[in-house]
């Protein structure tokens, strides 16, 4: 009797535990949304839009956050995805100088680095040919060979358009996948 009890008992603190655990994750969750919704309900809603597919309602209301919010902590994100979006849209008029600016004022880092290759593409497929070759030998070939070990290395960046690259840096080649599908390849 004394062992069903015990038995009983430890099932009892397990799923208890459990469900314990699983409902503290969701109030964390809506807790944080909640934070973001009330505290930043303009930057919350253009996330849902973009989460939702409606890329130019997103951007309208990044554009407007940016506008009435300069020195926000999302400024780099929009600013990108900013860029992200003209060059979707074929508007290489909006896109060039908006990568472009985007590089000079965060010259370091993973976004950085695939915002030159957008710029690449975008050059490319403006018609920029001269420009485009003295880009890519000065950003993307002209480095320290890091590689000395390995075949490759990886770099990861999820924009808040929903948009997931993975940057493949070889000894000889850059390839950007967007989504898992190859966008773009850079070779010297």
């Amino acid at each position: 009797m004394k062992e069903r009890f015990l038995y009983l008992t430890v099932l009892v603190l397990i799923f208890s535990s459990l469900s314990c655990a699983a409902v503290s994750n969701k109030i964390s969750d809506g807790i944080y949304s909640v934070r973001l919704k009330n505290k930043e309900p303009l930057f919350f809603e253009a996330l849902q839009d973009a989460k939702a597919g409606n890329k130019d309602f997103a951007i309208m209301k990044f554009a407007e956050f940016l506008r009435m919010n300069p020195n926000t902590i999302y400024a780099k994100d929009i600013k990108f995805a900013i860029a992200e979006y003209n060059l979707e849209a074929k508007n290489y008029v909006g896109a060039i100088p908006q990568l472009a600016a985007f590089i000079e004022e965060y010259p370091e880092g993973t976004r950085t680095m695939l915002a030159r290759a957008l710029l690449y593409k975008a050059l490319s497929d403006y018609g920029e040919e001269t420009m485009t070759e003295e880009y890519m030998t000065e950003h993307f070939f002209a480095k320290c060979l890091f590689l000395i070990f390995s075949e490759s290395k990886a770099r990861y960046y999820v924009s808040i358009l929903d948009n997931v690259y993975k940057i493949v840096d070889y000894i000889d080649k850059v390839k950007i996948f967007k989504n898992d599908e190859l966008y773009l390849e850079i070779t010297p």
